[in-house]
């Protein structure tokens, strides 16, 4: 993200903004790769819970969204709103 900004900021045509851009040759790939590398590890102390945190709320999201399809099929003229109650119902307990 820092290189996109920089790259971005290199484009433009205001010399205070190129002013503020960074010489990326002063930044080797290895020097910009560990310091990532570092922060990952500060920010992810428990990389396993982490990525395990982020399917649970994906797959949350997916449950949550997928249910609001459905819910809307209620609202459609001629709608058999007994059978979509039983999607309902079904699709919840699937999602417990």
């Amino acid at each position: 993200m820092i290189l996109a900004l920089v790259h971005r900021i290199e484009q433009l045509e205001d010399e205070n903004l190129k002013l503020l851009a960074l010489d990326l040759n002063q930044f080797p790939e290895a020097i910009l790769q560990e310091e990532m590398f570092k922060l990952e590890e500060k920010v992810i102390a428990d990389k396993d819970k982490y990525f395990g945190d982020l399917i649970k709320t994906y797959k949350t999201l997916e449950h949550k969204e997928k249910l609001q399809a459905i819910q809307a099929k209620l609202k459609e003229e001629g709608a058999d709103h007994e059978a979509i109650m039983k999607e309902i119902s079904e699709h919840v307990k699937r999602g417990s």
